[in-house]
């Protein structure tokens, strides 16, 4: 079955409509999500010998306490102002737990800590949570808190109410789906190059070449989206390894 040409101009505008949608949805998202960058307890022993260890925070005691690394990150397209806060965010870390010490030992930007009007960004520590002051997060800007805690619950989480922002996620893994992108779009561009033959230049046929131009332009469309997803979540930044964390 021969393809019709006029059906061209028609899926042309369908599929240019649809990724102005998408590039506008997307480019609108208001988004704030968190990592668990380091959980580690501070003594591993096990057995009798654990409980001939006097380990203390300040006069506390700290042999069953863990240290934690939060990362909160705008992993949207549009700031979150101090006015959007509509419950303020809390780092909880289970209702059995008990924080010792919580502090903030990096931000992105750097100088975002310092704000000698609003006041610092923890606001106040509670037994099982660290209260943050409505604070505004620009597109991948971050917040990096440490947290001494004792008996930690199994899941470390992040509440509180956005305007604009679903729910508050955990960011585990970079998404797939912009690399799917990036390879279909390629693999539909190269195999349309491999159809492509000279005699359909010369003689010219005009109707033979479009469809395949076409659907070669289309796997480049797919290629260049996928790439600018990609690169916009390479540019979240990732911090420093924690491992090493109290040298």
């Amino acid at each position: 079955m021969e393809f019709d040409p006029r059906y061209l101009a028609p899926m042309a505008t369908l599929i240019g409509i649809a990724v102005t949608v998408f590039l506008y949805l997307l480019q609108r998202r208001k988004e704030l999500s968190y990592e668990v960058l380091w959980r580690q307890q501070l003594v591993e022993m096990k057995g009798k010998t654990r409980n001939r260890i006097d380990l203390r925070f300040d006069g506390n005691p700290a042999r069953d306490a863990s240290f934690v690394v939060v990362r909160l990150v705008n992993t949207g397209h549009v700031n979150i102002m101090p006015g959007d806060y509509q419950v303020r965010l809390s780092v909880d870390c289970g209702s059995a737990s008990d924080i010792l010490m919580a502090e903030i030992v990096e931000t992105e930007p750097v100088g975002l800590v310092d704000d000698s009007t609003a006041g610092p960004i923890i606001e106040r520590i509670e037994k099982n949570k660290v209260v943050l002051r409505p604070m505004m997060l620009n597109r991948h800007d971050s917040v990096t808190l440490q947290l001494l805690v004792v008996q930690p619950g199994e899941k470390i989480a992040v509440n509180g109410h956005i305007q604009g922002v679903k729910r508050i996620e955990e960011r585990k893994e970079r998404q797939v789906w912009p690399l799917i992108m990036i390879y279909t779009g390629q693999c539909i561009a190269w195999v349309t190059m491999f159809f492509l033959s000279p005699p359909m230049f010369y003689p010219f046929q005009f109707t033979a070449v479009i469809p395949l131009v076409f659907t070669f332009l289309t796997g480049q469309v797919l290629f260049m989206c996928g790439l600018h997803l990609e690169r916009q979540q390479s540019s979240v930044k990732q911090g420093q390894p924690w491992s090493s964390a109290f040298d």
